[in-house]
């Protein structure tokens, strides 16, 4: 029916897409309804009387005047980066211990289809479903325009839901290469979490928490949308390291996979 490992995961994982996809679209679209309520009801001076630590976290309060600025710190600061990451992980962790659990992989290794290819098209598949999903963010936010009466650069906007799609993967692979290395669904995503949740907490923590600023650095969310990308655009150089962050592991998980003797596994 397929031709190719990657049509055949993508496939696989529609009714998955599917779900995240409504599910992050509505939540977006949600979340954009109450940007009239921030900009109009007197938020920015409330947030002036509240404790600096409150104001750190919330984020500046002037943001919330333009739809760039609301979009930056209620969907894409930390909200959807944490379901986009949730997404991911469990998408990789399927797409590689998953199938291996499942007897599925052995018989795919069966075919005439190498180990290195099998192992970049499943990766293609599940950062294609991934990409698509998080394209509904971006469709929730400009479906939100004539509801809010107001709009922000598209450019923009589709520089941060890239950006968004982009840590999430960073976290994706790092379930995949663990899964595809040590076939063990349990470690592989106790590890991901594990790595994913703590450096949430320090990037979220890290604005009112001094001590906390130079362990951010150490984290991918740091060069995620730091400085903001819906206001401000992508910055090349957090490319690199977010990229950098995916293409290390994939080559490691790739080497440990095509030693592991899966029968004895």
């Amino acid at each position: 029916m397929f031709n190719s490992v990657f049509a055949k995961t993508f496939y696989e994982k529609r009714w998955t897409l599917f779900g995240w996809a409504v599910g992050l679209f509505a939540m977006t679209l949600l979340t954009m309804v109450f940007y009239p309520y921030f900009k109009n009801s007197g938020f920015e001076d409330m947030l002036a009387t509240a404790p600096k630590s409150i104001q750190t976290l919330l984020g500046n309060a002037s943001n919330y005047k333009t739809v760039a600025g609301y979009v930056d710190q209620q969907i894409f600061a930390l909200r959807m980066p944490m379901l986009t990451i949730i997404m991911a992980v469990s998408l990789f962790v399927g797409v590689s211990v998953g199938d291996e659990d499942r007897g599925t992989l052995e018989t795919l290794l069966a075919q005439p289809v190498s180990r290195t290819k099998v192992f970049w098209q499943k990766l293609a598949a599940a950062s294609a479903v991934s990409a698509a999903a998080c394209v509904a963010i971006f469709l929730g936010v400009v479906a939100s325009f004539p509801i809010v009466k107001g709009s922000m650069s598209l450019t923009n906007l589709a520089a941060v839901t890239f950006g968004c799609w982009l840590v999430s993967i960073v976290f994706g692979m790092l379930a995949y290469a663990l899964g595809t290395a040590t076939g063990k669904r349990g470690l592989t995503i106790a590890i991901a979490s594990t790595i994913a949740f703590g450096t949430y907490l320090i990037s979220s923590m890290a604005p009112a928490v001094d001590k906390l600023k130079v362990a951010q650095k150490f984290t991918p969310f740091y060069y995620y949308n730091v400085p903001s990308i819906a206001q401000h655009g992508l910055k090349f150089s957090n490319l690199v390291v977010l990229a950098v962050l995916v293409v290390v592991p994939a080559i490691i998980g790739l080497l440990i996979f095509n030693a592991r003797d899966l029968v004895r596994d």
